[in-house]
């Protein structure tokens, strides 16, 4: 149940800030697509997160695959997990080798 409820707390309260680092990197359709593969694809079943927000800096390449991550957070396990998660999804919509900033607030209701 516990389970249940910290999934369903992320994706009902997962807050999403994208914005491409000093630069456009596509329309605001291409950001809203962007936004979605990271609701869908962020998954912290199973463990414990405070209220926290956590900045994530990530670039992709020629075919939308990430490829470099680094999320800025003091928790040494969100971040591997985060780092982790990251490193497997795709972003074909992004301009490839430009680095992206997104912002998740985690509230777990």
């Amino acid at each position: 149940m516990k389970n249940v409820l910290i999934k369903t707390g992320l994706v009902l309260a997962l807050s999403l800030t994208f914005q491409a680092a000093k630069s456009n990197n596509g329309s605001d359709k291409d950001r809203n697509q962007a936004e979605k593969t990271i609701k869908e694809s962020l998954n912290f079943r199973g463990n414990s997160i405070s209220e926290q927000k956590v900045e994530i800096l990530f670039s992709t390449g020629k075919s939308g695959e990430v490829n470099f991550v680094l999320a800025k957070t003091a928790n040494e396990l969100l971040k591997k997990q985060i780092e982790k998660q990251f490193s497997n999804m795709q972003f074909p919509q992004l301009k490839q080798d430009v680095v992206n900033s997104i912002v998740i607030s985690f509230k777990i209701n």
